[in-house]
């Protein structure tokens, strides 16, 4: 049959279907969502903010990026990761539906902060969908099965371009954003129901202090040459992705 053959292309065994959708439906959804939503966020910050602005604000978004890594990292060592998985799709649709309110209002100092929400979205959106993917997989489901919910990502981020400029005719730019808090919505219902049948947390003793955390994962990369040279790659990769950003989004905004 046609599934069995999929199944057996994809290394899909025997049980796990129904988890392999579902989480292909995790990666697929808010990716497809903020490819279309992203392009509403930087087109009204070019209109009617101004593209000039940009070096400022890859300034402003390593120190925004920097503080929420901070905060994540303390969450996720204090909070049980089942109900922060929950909340963060349902805070992201909501934080997205509270800017299209305020989009329309037409306030000149919202469009930096929405471009910068708009890169912290990223980022947190792949951590709960990557986070409970790992979570929901053993080291060896992850091995086979990782690359399929990548490439779901990836053809959500396609497919979302895609239907971009159809949708803008349809419903307008500034709505954009409705739909990626819409895809988030049913991210929730997802991310429900795989959390459903994980054990609950044990309890666990007082956690460290944040900075001793830090400390910790300081010394931890300091001594590995491997994660020195991770470092330095993503730094330099960092620099050649705004390096490029900012003339394409020069040439877009003229």
């Amino acid at each position: 049959m046609l599934t069995g053959r999929l199944a057996s292309l994809f290394q899909i065994r025997p049980g796990e279907g129904r988890l392999v959708a579902l989480l292909m439906a995790l990666t697929f959804l808010p990716s497809a969502g903020g490819a279309i939503g992203s392009p509403s966020v930087e087109a009204l910050f070019y209109a009617r903010f101004g593209v000039q602005y940009l070096p400022y604000l890859y300034v402003a978004l390593g120190l925004v990026t920097l503080v929420t890594s901070l905060v994540l990292t303390a969450l996720l060592g204090r909070l049980p990761r089942q109900r922060l998985y929950l909340a963060l799709p349902v805070i992201l649709a909501g934080a997205l539906i509270i800017a299209r309110l305020l989009v329309a209002l037409r306030l000149h100092w919202f469009y930096p902060v929405l471009w910068l929400g708009m890169y912290l979205l990223w980022t947190l959106q792949s951590l709960f969908t990557w986070g409970l993917a790992g979570t929901v997989c053993n080291s060896r489901q992850a091995k086979r099965l990782f690359p399929l919910f990548g490439a779901s990502g990836i053809l959500g981020i396609a497919l979302g371009g895609l239907i971009t400029r159809w949708l803008v005719g349809l419903i307008g730019a500034e709505n954009l954003l409705l739909v990626w808090a819409g895809a988030l919505a049913v991210t929730f219902l997802i991310v429900r129901d795989l959390t459903r049948g994980l054990p609950s947390p044990r309890a666990r003793q007082r956690p460290a202090r944040l900075t001793d955390d830090l400390q910790r994962g300081y010394r931890f990369v300091q001594r590995s040459p491997l994660m020195r040279w991770i470092g330095a790659a993503a730094l330099l990769l960092g620099i050649l992705l705004f390096a490029i950003a900012f003339p394409f989004s020069q040439s877009v905004a003229r």
